[in-house]
């Protein structure tokens, strides 16, 4: 240092996480540790091509709401995020405290597929349970589309009430939000699920 600091250097380093592409396991000592983990890294990072996300522990719990929101695209709106178990893993989420799996606004291209059969027939390996009555597992907001939900199996709880209705009123395994008229979800792949308990598989 010479005291002059009119000629001083100043040395930048500017780094950037790259967006996701390929296949990441999720659970205990994996590549992402939970699956809050899993979708905050998707929303924040983005996607530069397909992604699957790999479920391989046998239990997972939410507390709170786990959000989709709008993924950021480095090629096009063309690539595909799956969230699906492992092979040879029979996975089940937990949804407690009221929280829900949601599909944010305009979200698209994300799904959630229970089966991890090799062959051709699928399978429901994969379980989620809302354990809070009257709330649902699955949520789609206005404005999305292109997105899936198959091969689960899907068990919600039922309402207690003092009427023999609300006593039969079951919660809705899969909501989809009144659309607006220039965002219809006209392209949700809903096929395959076992809804337990539920009033009705897609609302």
């Amino acid at each position: 240092d010479d005291g002059d600091h009119r000629n001083d250097t100043v040395i930048l380093f500017i780094t950037s996480i790259s967006r996701m592409l390929g296949t990441y396991r999720v659970g205990f000592g994996q590549n992402i540790a939970s699956l809050q983990a899993a979708v905050d890294s998707l929303n924040y990072r983005g996607v530069r091509g397909n992604v699957v996300f790999q479920l391989v522990d046998n239990s997972y719990a939410q507390t709170t709401d786990l959000v989709f929101r709008k993924v950021r695209y480095s090629d096009g709106a063309s690539a595909r995020i799956t969230f699906k178990p492992a092979a040879g893993v029979v996975p089940t989420i937990t949804l407690n405290n009221g929280s829900r799996i949601v599909w944010d606004f305009a979200t698209s291209n994300v799904g959630v597929d229970g089966s991890n059969a090799t062959g051709a027939t699928p399978n429901r390996a994969l379980t989620i349970i809302q354990s809070n009555p009257g709330t649902p597992a699955f949520f789609l907001s206005r404005g999305a589309s292109n997105n899936l939900i198959q091969n689960c199996t899907i068990q919600t709880a039922q309402v207690i009430g003092k009427t023999p209705a609300k006593l039969n009123q079951r919660s809705i395994g899969i909501w989809i939000k009144n659309q607006y008229p220039n965002y219809p979800d006209d392209t949700l792949a809903c096929s395959g699920n076992d809804i337990k308990i539920g009033r009705a598989s897609c609302r």
